[in-house]
């Protein structure tokens, strides 16, 4: 399987987009808006300039998608600040799947689990902010002439993981496509 870019979305309101390609890297931070929600006021993505960013890098052919793929969990229920927030992430991710699926995109969703053993992370009682760090520290090291920051450092992982996994194992990748 050859490719010409591979795009790696972390889908989350704080998350990003990574586009590698013979060029380098290029990253997102996945662009918001304030809306009101009675009287509070939430960001939340702003999926026009998102389909921008997704139908301008995915020019040409050769192009595969990796998804974070985002799932709520029966325990996420027993806390209602996580269970709204989980809610609010699916919904990203829906309207992400969406533009993609419109723009006629190969797409190969990727748990969190499969693109952090892929890459060797052991995350295993380490706190989210010392996993965030170690995503962080782990793409700056393969990509030291960029600046990459916390809301981009997941989704140039799970780009880094499609591309390793494409040398790796193309047969699942192909089997992975679009569902």
């Amino acid at each position: 399987m050859k490719l010409h870019k591979i795009i790696g979305i972390d889908p989350g309101v704080s998350g990003g987009i990574a586009v590698i390609s013979k060029g380098g890297l290029k990253t997102y931070k996945i662009p918001t808006i304030k809306k009101k929600i009675g009287k509070k006021e939430i960001n939340t993505m702003c999926i026009s300039d998102v389909t921008f960013i997704l139908k301008e890098e995915s020019k040409g052919k050769d192009v595969v998608v990796f998804i974070e793929k985002v799932q709520a969990w029966l325990s996420d229920e027993d806390d209602a600040g996580k269970r709204f927030a989980i809610q609010k992430m699916l919904a990203n991710y829906e309207q992400l799947k969406t533009v993609l699926t419109i723009l006629g995109l190969k797409v190969v969703e990727v748990t969190p689990q499969r693109w952090q053993k892929g890459l060797g992370f052991r995350n295993k009682g380490m706190l989210k902010a010392q996993r965030k760090k170690s995503y962080k520290t782990f793409a700056e090291k393969i990509h030291p002439d960029h600046k990459i920051t916390l809301s981009t450092s997941d989704a140039v992982c799970v780009a880094e993981y499609g591309k390793l996994i494409v040398k790796q194992d193309p047969l699942w990748v192909e089997q992975n496509i679009n569902g």
